[in-house]
């Protein structure tokens, strides 16, 4: 099993970081047109097609490191999970999935925010 956060850990850790206590990078792997619906804020868009053409390239472009905390999520958390592994592969150590995805965050955080 991959590590796995659910939303309101998330939610904890953009926090954190807003506080300089977190250096996570939260990466939204959907494409550009469900992002113009809802997004997590304080997300990096990397669609999941340019991800997985260049993994370390594309999350670096989105401020990644290597050896950074990451934490990729999309709709549900099918595609985050096939990012998940291209950015293990890639030589990413600490790369955690979104339980639930997009749809988590507003259920769980913030209801106020639209579904698709």
């Amino acid at each position: 099993d991959r590590p796995e956060l659910t939303a309101p850990q998330l939610a904890a850790r953009l926090a954190a970081r807003e506080q300089g206590q977190d250096d996570v990078v939260l990466l939204d792997v959907r494409e550009s047109g469900e992002r113009s619906i809802v997004t997590i804020p304080g997300s990096v868009s990397v669609p999941l097609g340019t991800l997985l053409a260049d993994p370390a390239g594309a999350a670096g472009a989105a401020g990644a490191r290597p050896a950074g905390p990451v934490v990729v999520h999309c709709l549900s958390g099918g595609r985050s999970a096939q990012a998940q592994e291209a950015l293990l592969r890639a030589g990413f150590r600490d790369v955690r999935n979104l339980t639930g995805g997009v749809r988590a965050w507003v259920e769980q955080v913030d209801p106020a925010l639209p579904t698709y």
